[in-house]
């Protein structure tokens, strides 16, 4: 099992406090029915805050994951929508997310994401909705940090880089305007095949995910065109370095409608004539960035839109788990209109956690009858209104500017800040140095906005000239993406859920009700193309939501700034752990009664420390029994001042319940102190005689032993003595038997000696005989061999005397 599996079947105070643990208390929280019909349940939310570093999106992906986990749990099978739930975060991730100063995974969006459960507490569907996407940093970048982390996944892609014609990351304008395109640790080509697995996951066909990394290329060749002013009176020059043709392939138009569209823009004129209209360089560029972002919105809309299509409901669900991971509260050195919002949610979000918190421990003070005096916090609403309260807050102020067909400069922008709050509002200052800049003093602390730019990043709306030249794209998908004339059945065409046709419905409304009442049409469509009507109407939409249900709060804890896993810096930690809100709860808490139990709870827990003052058993007492019992206990164990009683339930002090829980122990001490002594004295006795058995057998055993060891000692003297005996004998007559041995051994030798003598003469006397023989037959072989001769010689002179006389 690993830690989910174990956390998911077990009681959470091992574990406390733990993300688990507040999912789990989400979980079963939904399970409990709070209505009158049988499936009537309460919707939750787990609100995970903090800042940019801090670690939200990776506790909100172990929330994420337990929760499916419990889910597993309860049905005791996987489902499709749980594995396209952790898919959809590589996607999200990818897509969404950055490399910061503070952070290698920043998190540059918002997302509310609803598990939706049916009424067996199986996970059957999930709705994501996202917020406020730093598109800006598309087109501009702070040192040291990257671009969203697909761009460089696509350039490590391998073979899909090479079929689109890509390079390295350090060869496109986009990716390095931080001088950043690697982070230590990450591998870039892995993570690019995790999203293919994960494209594959949610249901996008090969066709789609060609068209994605087109569209990405696209923009990458888009931040690579160079533009300069041109001779005579004609439009600027376009340099394409990636080449006219292939850029025009990419986008599905002739080049010279691309060029035309980014370098020359048709305005109506009074009389209702269209008019061209040369671009300079910075203009054509500013259109370009434009379409760019434009781009890329749409495309991680349209990436949410398939994520929620694959997380379509199959059943009608019953209650919902709310999972929001947005963005922390930012000041940075250069802060603008995206440090504005995320900070204006951040401050919407501050409220919401006072009215959970500490509005509602007034109303339960005052619904017990119990003074509120020590429940005082600071209210940032003066910090809301000022930022968004008509007609004088500031993003209205700035949405007024930018409906102006004039241009407005920064320092008169910030001048019409000035006029309705500079000396009047506690939370609004001016710049100590220039007059573009002004100050927010927040619930997190004072930032210093910059004037600049915030008409041109408000401005979310794309010139009729690029829109034009979108909707002529032979590229469906483009078209499908990147405008309002959605082709069904063609590539990047997303049948909308009844989740987000509801939603489009609320904001609708939402913006029509928040809108200027002595506005025109007019007036109410170009705010709607702002980037912050649309961003107040999604929030106050997901503030409604977040209030509809039962909030579960997670605050993420940045230890340090140096991104190191061992250190800690104290005084980070306690200015996140004051902007939070969380030193301030535990301040109300300590002041007021942050404990509470009900008579009959309290009676309960701690009948025990007057079981001997005559009360009613908890077992058969009415609730007025309870609560005098209840009084009682506080009475007899505590201070007036250390508790106070409701209507319903007992009020203490901070840590008096460890004081009444000591109390009991030691009673239960007491107790267990008499019942040990009585235990002991019976299992005294009773051992004592086991003891006196056990010595009189011991004894025994002892005597035995003893003698046995004495009879062993005489066996032993005896088998000696016998030894010794036989040993004399013996040896007598082994001394008898040596010399009778002796002699006959004497006898013996001189009877061989004899026999060996005589068998010598007798042989001594045949080899003589032999000796003799050999020497007489050698004698008579020599004379006979001389006789032979001689006769030889006296034939031959007898025969020579023979043959002479013959002869004469």
């Amino acid at each position: 099992f690993s830690l989910t599996s174990q956390a998911a079947t077990k009681k959470f105070k091992d574990l406390s406090p733990h993300v688990y643990n507040v999912a789990d208390r989400s979980y079963r929280t939904m399970m409990k029915n709070t209505g009158t019909t049988p499936d009537s349940r309460k919707n939750q939310s787990v609100i995970i805050s903090g800042e940019s570093g801090a670690g939200k999106t990776e506790a909100a992906k172990q929330v994420m994951r337990y929760l499916i986990e419990a889910s597993k749990m309860s049905n005791g099978e996987s489902t499709e929508i749980q594995d396209s739930l952790i898919s959809a975060n590589v996607i999200l991730e990818a897509f969404g997310n950055a490399k910061t100063l503070r952070n290698d995974n920043s998190s540059r969006f918002g997302k509310y994401i609803k598990l939706m459960y049916d009424k067996d507490n199986s996970l059957k569907g999930a709705f994501t909705e996202h917020f406020l996407l730093e598109k800006v940093r598309l087109t501009q970048g702070d040192e040291g940090e990257r671009n969203y982390h697909v761009f460089y996944m696509l350039c490590k892609s391998g073979a899909v880089a090479e079929d689109l014609g890509l390079g390295e990351a350090k060869e496109y304008d986009m990716l390095t305007k931080g001088g950043c395109t690697e982070v230590n640790g990450v591998d870039d080509a892995k993570d690019f095949g995790d999203l293919k697995e994960a494209f594959g996951k949610i249901g996008l066909s090969g066709e789609e995910e060609k068209d994605i990394w087109k569209l990405i290329a696209l923009l990458m060749h888009l931040g690579n065109i160079k533009f300069s002013a041109a001779s005579g009176d004609g439009n600027c020059e376009v340099e394409v370095p990636v080449g006219e043709d292939k850029l025009g392939a990419l986008l599905g138009c002739e080049f010279l409608s691309v060029k035309n569209a980014i370098t020359i823009r048709q305005v109506r004129s009074g009389r209702g004539s269209l008019m061209a209209m040369n671009l300079n360089p910075q203009q054509a560029k500013q259109g370009v960035d434009a379409l760019i972002k434009h781009c890329y919105g749409n495309l991680f809309t349209f990436l949410v839109s398939k994520i929620n299509q694959s997380h379509k409901l199959s059943v009608a669900s019953n209650s919902f788990i709310g999972i929001l991971d947005i963005f922390g509260f930012e000041i940075m050195k250069y802060n603008s209109l995206s440090q504005l919002c995320i900070n204006f949610a951040n401050e919407k979000l501050q409220q919401q956690f006072n009215q959970q918190v500490f509005v509602r421990e007034r109303e339960l003070y005052l619904e017990e009858g119990l003074p509120v005096d020590v429940i005082t916090f600071k209210d940032n609403q003066p910090v809301i209104d000022l930022i968004s309260k008509k007609p004088s807050g500031l993003l209205p102020l700035l949405e007024e500017a930018g409906m102006l067909s004039r241009a407005v400069e920064p320092s008169a922008l910030v001048s019409s800040f000035d006029k309705p709050h500079a000396g009047v509002h506690p939370n609004y200052g001016k710049a100590r140095f220039g007059n573009e800049d002004f100050v927010i003093k927040h619930f997190a602390g004072e930032v210093l906005y910059s004037g600049k730019e915030l008409l041109s990043k408000n401005n979310d709306s794309l010139h009729e000239d690029l829109k034009i030249l979108l909707s002529n794209s032979t590229s469906d998908f483009i078209v499908n993406v990147c405008t309002q004339f959605e082709k069904e059945g063609a590539s990047g065409y997303v049948e909308k859920t009844e989740e987000e046709k509801e939603r489009e419905l609320e904001m609708e409304e939402a913006k029509e009700a928040s809108s200027n009442k002595r506005g025109s049409a007019k007036t109410k469509l170009a705010a709607s193309q702002t980037v912050t009507s649309k961003f107040r109407g999604q929030l106050n939409s997901l503030v409604e939501t977040l209030t509809s249900t039962e909030p579960h709060y997670i605050k993420c804890i940045k230890p340090n700034s140096s991104k190191s896993p061992t250190t800690a810096n104290d005084e980070l930690v306690l200015e996140q752990l004051r902007y939070s809100g969380v030193l301030e709860v535990v301040r109300i808490r300590r002041e007021g009664f942050p404990i509470r139990m009900s008579f009959t709870d309290f009676h309960k827990r701690f009948e025990i420390l007057c079981f001997k003052d005559g009360l009613v058993s908890t077992r058969k007492a009415t609730p007025e029994e309870n609560m005098a019992a209840a009084i009682h206990i506080c009475e007899k164990c505590l201070d007036p001042t250390e508790y106070a009683k409701g209507k319903t339930r007992m009020f203490l002090r901070n840590g008096l319940l460890e004081k009444l829980q000591q109390l009991v122990n030691e009673v239960y001490a007491t107790m267990a102190t008499k019942l040990q002594s009585r235990q002991r004295t019976k299992a005294a006795v009773k051992g004592f005689a086991a003891t006196k058995i056990s010595t009189v057998k011991l004894q025994n055993l002892q005597r035995m032993i003893h003698e046995k060891r004495a009879f062993q000692k005489h066996k032993a003297a005896t088998i000696k003595a016998q030894a010794f005996l036989r040993s004399r004998t013996e040896q007598s007559q082994f001394q008898k038997k040596k010399a009778a041995a002796s002699k006959l051994s004497a006898v013996i030798r001189g009877h061989q000696a004899s026999d060996g003598y005589k068998k010598r003469q007798t042989a001594q006397a045949k080899i003589s005989s032999i000796v003799r023989g050999k020497q007489g037959k050698a004698a008579f072989d020599k004379t006979k061999d001389l006789v032979v001769k001689l006769q030889a010689l006296e034939r031959v002179r007898e025969r020579r005397a023979a043959f002479n006389s013959k002869k004469e």
